[in-house]
């Protein structure tokens, strides 16, 4: 985003904010993939970052596609985000349920 405030890039600041949006996400993605099962029931889960992950992917997509007028990949980043957002469900149904503390 810097290298297009100073000219240095071809996009302009809107254009290189999707692009930094689809990357993040892409990056929240690998996160959810690689991260450890959380400790406590407070934390943030796996689905919760692959969800994030498929909205700001979804998003920048949408937004990138719209100033170039490219309708296949709009197409094509509605079903990658619909299909994160059916690996993010069936990671949260296959969570294994905790039982309630004996008392």
């Amino acid at each position: 985003m810097l290298t297009s405030f100073t000219g240095v890039s071809p996009l302009d600041p809107i254009r290189s904010f999707s692009v930094v949006m689809i990357v993040f996400g892409i990056w929240l993605a690998i996160v959810s993939a690689v991260m450890p099962t959380p400790g406590t029931s407070y934390a943030a889960t796996r689905a919760m970052f692959l969800g994030w992950a498929g909205i700001l992917t979804g998003l920048g997509g949408l937004w990138l596609a719209s100033y170039y007028n490219i309708f296949l990949m709009a197409l094509a980043v509605l079903l990658i985000v619909a299909g994160i957002g059916a690996v993010g469900y069936a990671l949260m149904k296959g969570q294994a349920k905790k039982a309630p503390p004996a008392a």
